[in-house]
């Protein structure tokens, strides 16, 4: 992983996005860093905690990222019936993609 600075401070994903956000008039964030937001990555554009919160202390940052992967297995498991390998790469899957979008469009299936 390449971080600016190197260390749980440091900020990542330097590519210029296309789609305009709210959150900032250019193609980067306003304070010029990377999107990826300290140990576990936070995305500035998606998640507050990335622009406002504390995401350079690596306690929290890791707590928030485990926190997003929490909810985003809880909202598969109610959704699509997975074997765990498969529902643990879903889950490291909708994280590395905007979250919870990633399976919005999963069709709910029955347990049995």
């Amino acid at each position: 992983m390449y971080l600016i600075p190197q260390g749980p401070q440091g900020t990542g994903d330097f590519a210029p996005r296309l789609r305009k956000s709210k959150y900032r008039d250019g193609r980067i964030p306003l304070d010029g860093r990377g999107f990826g937001r300290g140990l576990m990555q936070i995305d500035y554009d998606y998640h507050e905690f990335a622009r406002t919160g504390n995401w350079p202390d690596p306690h929290e940052n890791i707590n928030y990222g485990c926190g997003l992967l929490a909810r985003h297995k809880k909202q598969l498991v109610s959704r699509i019936l997975l074997d765990e390998s498969t529902l643990m790469r879903a889950v490291i899957a909708s994280y590395n993609w905007r979250g919870a979008e990633s399976h919005k469009s999963a069709q709910p299936q029955k347990r049995h």
